[in-house]
């Protein structure tokens, strides 16, 4: 639960205690929606500004997720891009063991030793 300060609550409690010395209807009910208005309007700049901090972190770590897998794509098929940047003969086939096998380790080991020779 978080604690707000003491000039804060009675801020917001006024309209409610005006209410109790008050005894006519229109004056009650705009004095309870004041009241709930300074209540809102408390609760919603604490909201916000949490909501605008959680947004700003999900959008880092996305970001930071996107990086990543595309660094960890490229170097998954790195030895598909040597072998097209190196002009090698067997290009298209080294992409194909590369992608069917690559995820063994043991093909992706196989198509770059392939790719480099």
């Amino acid at each position: 639960m978080r604690s707000i300060g003491w000039a804060a609550m009675t801020a917001a409690l006024a309209p409610v205690s005006a209410l109790a010395r008050d005894d006519s209807a229109d004056s009650a009910a705009s004095s309870m929606s004041s009241a709930i208005a300074a209540h809102h309007s408390v609760s919603y700049s604490y909201h916000s500004v949490t909501t605008n901090v959680h947004h700003g972190l999900g959008l880092v770590v996305i970001v930071i997720l996107l990086v990543v897998a595309a660094a960890l794509i490229a170097l998954h098929f790195l030895p598909g891009i040597i072998a097209t940047r190196r002009h090698h003969p067997n290009t298209l086939a080294i992409w194909l063991v590369n992608l069917f096998f690559g995820w063994t380790f043991i093909g992706w080991i196989v198509a770059l030793i392939w790719a480099l020779n």
